[in-house]
């Protein structure tokens, strides 16, 4: 039923003619399945359609035409060369690297969490995504939409928790509440533990209220492939404690019996309630670490 589902919506946004780029959020011994997302959208878009939404277009939506997405002159590119024709055969990109006769990777970005959370450049990914949601995005939601102006709320899970985590440390002008479920920090030594050193060794004191969650089965001896996730969100729940942020209010709760999937509609219907109606309806009592 979902991938019936999927494959309908992918198709209502061709024929709308929607913007749609190519992405997954697998992680761990899920990762060799990143290519199965190739052949799934082949019943809906031909080969080309597909490769340009893995390059040129996907380069287009995180606004970096010109320096990924494409092969010229000062672009940053890492190519892949198959042992077959892609335009005609999509299944090619999608063999878990087994046509592939070539991997050229010369490129000076490092690890994209790396550059992502403050890597070398002058302007790392990060800095220019959280300028769009400050410059561009909330202008045109308050300008357009009914809005509170004095509660703000970032909600992210996974990688998008982990981005939230990045906003919340860099002080984002516009965000006072965060929901942050299941942080994306999978690396042992995760780079966004740098930002929060570097902010507060700047004297930079965290400020808002905040929600943090994952599930039981995403904890550090889950014996899942989500362990790293769990070690550090009991690090960073470790760090909160030390720092004792006087104006940052927050809590961090181990929902029982939840996967890094399932967990996810839970999340955000404790932290909506904790972070905006804490007087209202009581919230089931769950582990917690603050």
């Amino acid at each position: 039923m979902l991938y019936g589902d999927t494959m309908t919506c992918l198709e209502a946004m061709k024929n709308a003619g929607v913007k749609l780029a190519f992405g997954t959020d697998l992680l761990a011994e899920q990762h060799t399945r990143q290519g199965t997302e190739f052949t799934m959208r082949s019943e809906v878009f031909s080969p080309v359609e597909i490769l340009r939404q893995a390059t040129s277009t996907a380069a287009e939506v995180v606004r970096m035409e010109g320096e990924i997405g494409c092969i010229r002159e000062g672009a940053y590119a890492d190519v892949l060369v198959v042992d077959g024709d892609p335009t005609r055969d999509i299944a090619l990109p999608a063999s878990d690297g087994a046509d592939l006769s070539v991997v050229m990777r010369d490129s000076p970005i490092p690890d994209w969490v790396v550059e992502a959370l403050g890597g070398p450049g002058p302007e790392p990914a990060s800095d220019r995504f959280l300028a769009f949601l400050e410059e561009e995005l909330d202008p045109l939601i308050r300008e357009r939409y009914e809005h509170d102006p004095t509660a703000t709320c970032f909600c992210g899970d996974s990688y998008g928790g982990l981005f939230g985590l990045y906003a919340l440390f860099r002080q984002s002008p516009v965000f006072s509440h965060y929901l942050l479920g299941s942080p994306g920090a999978v690396l042992d030594d995760d780079p966004v533990f740098a930002v929060e050193a570097a902010q507060f060794g700047a004297g930079v004191a965290l400020e808002g209220r905040a929600y943090f969650s994952i599930g039981e089965h995403e904890q550090a001896d889950s014996g899942t492939a989500y362990e790293t996730l769990g070690k550090n969100y009991l690090r960073f729940a470790a760090l909160l404690r030390e720092r004792a942020y006087p104006n940052l209010a927050w809590t961090a709760e181990i929902i029982p019996g939840e996967t890094h999937a399932s967990v996810v509609p839970f999340a955000l219907s404790r932290g909506m309630r904790w972070l905006f109606d804490p007087d209202g309806l009581p919230l089931a009592p769950v582990p917690t670490l603050d």
